[in-house]
């Protein structure tokens, strides 16, 4: 449905649910969060708000307490790709992480479960 300039977008039960992206610029707010589409192919949509300072101080903080070397996963034997990663990697847990998924479900409009557990990742200068 498409009248004065306004859509209406309608997910039938069991469907996945994939932003529309309108065109380039296209901005719009749903749920306290604003999203502004930046491009079209590949669509790629902009977050803004997704999570609150309160938040994100809280996955940092159970995070930050079991940092250690991001995890490497090669398919070569190649030497040159041994321990090549030098950031940090934290798996998160606890409430801080299940809110943090839950908000995030919301705004994909993915089915409570559909996502994977969070990681906190940590770069330092010249890490990578």
């Amino acid at each position: 449905v498409n009248g004065a300039g306004n859509s209406l977008y309608v997910l039938l039960k069991g469907e996945a649910w994939v932003w529309p992206g309108i065109r380039v610029g296209h901005k719009w707010e749903s749920e306290g969060v604003q999203y502004t589409t930046v491009s079209m192919s590949p669509k790629v949509i902009v977050v803004e708000n997704a999570l609150s300072p309160s938040l994100c101080d809280d996955l940092i903080t159970v995070g930050s307490r079991s940092m250690q070397r991001s995890p490497e996963r090669h398919y070569s034997d190649d030497p040159k790709f041994k321990n090549y990663r030098t950031s940090s990697t934290a798996s998160l847990f606890g409430g801080a992480e299940e809110r943090a998924r839950e908000r995030a479900e919301r705004i994909a409009r993915l089915p409570p479960g559909y996502s994977e557990k969070l990681q906190l990742v940590r770069y330092h200068p010249g890490e990578w």
